[in-house]
């Protein structure tokens, strides 16, 4: 990047008179703030750690699941389910016994159904 501290004297390298410097700034926050909102179209339809699953399944790691939102845990647990990917679901599962980051129900019926009788 051009405003790294590796690139520090770049801007000497570019002549002032043809902006090519401020043009290049330009250019990269446009492509953070391009990045920055397919990632959330991506978070909130559940494709981000779901993409990463399909195309490397040992690439997860605990800390990116519980980062994760609750629409990329709920389509990464199918897609889990569905390859029997035990590590996967045993990591979402320890998400899950996390108080802070446990997936709210979104209705007392849905909470019922979803129970799990531990005695």
């Amino acid at each position: 990047l051009i405003g790294s501290p590796t690139h520090a004297g770049s801007k000497r390298g570019l002549s002032d008179s043809d902006g090519a410097y401020d043009c290049v700034l330009r250019m990269q926050t446009t492509a953070r703030k391009k990045r920055r909102v397919l990632n959330e179209a991506a978070r909130s339809v559940g494709h981000l750690l779901c993409s990463r699953y399909l195309l490397d399944r040992t690439s997860l790691s605990f800390w990116q699941i519980r980062r994760g939102k609750a629409g990329d845990i709920s389509r990464l647990k199918a897609l889990a389910s569905k390859f029997g990917d035990k590590r996967v679901l045993t990591m979402i599962a320890k998400r899950n016994a996390d108080p802070d980051k446990a997936s709210p129900a979104e209705s007392v019926s849905a909470l019922i159904s979803g129970w799990k009788d531990t005695s």
